[in-house]
């Protein structure tokens, strides 16, 4: 049975968050093979151009999922956490899906941006 794109975005959103955090190159324990493989093949189903993966290049967005909801695209929370963390990793096609987040005036939303290391306010108004 495979992860589903929701769990993997969980999932890398925390890595992600352990990352900013400091604890992501923690040599003692190393990630073991099997994750980091995982970890890659999740990276590449997401950045993969549909229809094999979620990445549609004319929109610059990931889609929901391949047969569930191959036309439905959620800014916040998929794109938005999947697009930092994909450039704190230095894949592409991060640097598009912020330019297109912007275009559609979605890069903040005043939660999430702690994950990435930016201040929040402390009112959820």
């Amino acid at each position: 049975m495979g992860i589903s794109r929701r769990r993997f975005l969980h999932c890398l959103a925390a890595c992600g968050a352990a990352g900013l955090l400091g604890v992501d190159k923690v040599a003692a324990n190393p990630p073991s093979q099997a994750f980091a493989a995982a970890f890659a093949r999740g990276v590449a189903f997401l950045t993969t151009p549909q229809p094999a993966g979620q990445y549609n290049p004319d929109l610059h967005l990931l889609r929901e999922a391949p047969t569930a909801a191959p036309c439905k695209y959620w800014l916040f929370n998929d794109n938005a956490l999947a697009a930092h963390l994909l450039a704190r990793l230095g894949h592409d096609p991060a640097s598009d899906i912020l330019a297109q987040l912007r275009t559609y005036g979605h890069d903040i939303n005043g939660l999430h941006e702690v994950l990435w290391g930016q201040t929040v306010g402390d009112s959820l108004d």
